[in-house]
């Protein structure tokens, strides 16, 4: 029995994900309870998927047996299947527990990933997807539960272990949770129209009466996966009341849009505008131009947004 402990145990250390966390606490550990746990943040898009619980107490908190996670499975053929966590799990007082729930399929994937930390917990069960929730089960009690409408690289409680949720945090997994920080300031510039099916496009709108130039280095195009992120170059300009359309495949534009997407423009590192979508889409805009309001287009780029019509 010695002997199998040693070996898995050897086994978790180069696979780099350990069972269980070490408990950092001067305090003996409490028994977990349901009042106790939180799913503090999760992330279906990124470095790794991950989903992090957080402890409200002052001390350490150990797991008995009957503690689970799930997902909502609707898009993986092997159906639902739970996250056990094992029994002994200790988190510290205030603080995390990092796990990483995989398919068989992304097994070495994930078990190989220098990304992944190595206290994370680690096991066969659900990935994480877009329209998707993670629900945090004692037996067959619901603890707490976390659900996105669209791939997030990070979705949590905006202070650790309080109510309010938001899915713009910066990913923080097993850290504090942090809002991204969000650019203030009068500019009249706005995403104004997207499209991820075949012709990908963003179309930029400036709403102010005078053109409007971008500062060169300070204004970024990105999408929910941050692997093709765009520099607006510092000759793009905008005319009074006019549009400019960023194409992809065209003027070194790589930003690919997708389904269960974002695209994000930022200056100088904060997110100034952003728009969010499920399911792939022809057209999405803003009517009239410039306006808050979003919803379903003709495909106008770089032209005037008119909402489709019934026909």
């Amino acid at each position: 029995m010695k002997q199998t402990i040693l070996i898995l145990a050897l086994m978790s250390m180069i696979l780099g994900c350990t069972t269980a966390p070490p408990a950092v606490s001067d305090r003996e550990p409490v028994e977990a309870v349901p009042a106790f746990i939180v799913i503090n943040e999760a992330a279906s898009e990124g470095d790794f998927e991950f989903i992090e619980l957080f402890a409200i107490t002052p001390h350490p908190v150990i797991f008995s047996s009957g503690w689970s996670l799930i997902d909502n499975a609707n898009n993986f053929s092997e159906g639902e299947k739970a996250f056990i966590i094992p029994e002994g799990t200790v988190i510290p007082a205030y603080g995390y527990l990092l796990i990483c729930p995989f398919t068989e399929a992304r097994a070495k994937d994930v078990l190989n990933d220098p990304d992944v930390p190595a206290d994370a917990l680690c096991d066969i069960s659900f990935s994480l997807g877009s329209n998707d929730s993670v629900s945090l089960y004692y037996d067959s009690l619901l603890v707490d539960s976390l659900s996105w409408e669209h791939d997030v690289n990070s979705i949590g409680r905006v202070t650790d272990g309080l109510a309010e949720i938001s899915d713009e945090l910066v990913p923080t997994p097993g850290m504090q949770n942090r809002t991204e920080p969000v650019a203030r300031g009068s500019f009249p510039i706005r995403i104004n129209e997207i499209n991820s099916r075949g012709d990908d496009y963003v179309e930029l709108y400036n709403s102010g009466d005078t053109p409007f130039s971008f500062t060169e280095g300070d204004w970024v195009i990105e999408d929910i996966r941050k692997d093709r992120d765009y520099e607006i170059p510092g000759s793009l300009e905008i005319p009074a009341e006019g549009y400019v359309l960023l194409r992809t495949g065209h003027d070194d534009f790589s930003v690919k849009f997708g389904s269960s997407d974002s695209v994000i423009l930022r200056y100088k590192d904060r997110i100034f505008d952003s728009y969010r979508w499920g399911e792939h889409v022809n057209s999405h805009g803003r009517y009239p131009d410039g306006a808050d309001q979003w919803g379903p287009m003709e495909m106008s780029p770089g032209e005037e947004n008119l909402p489709v019509t019934a026909d």
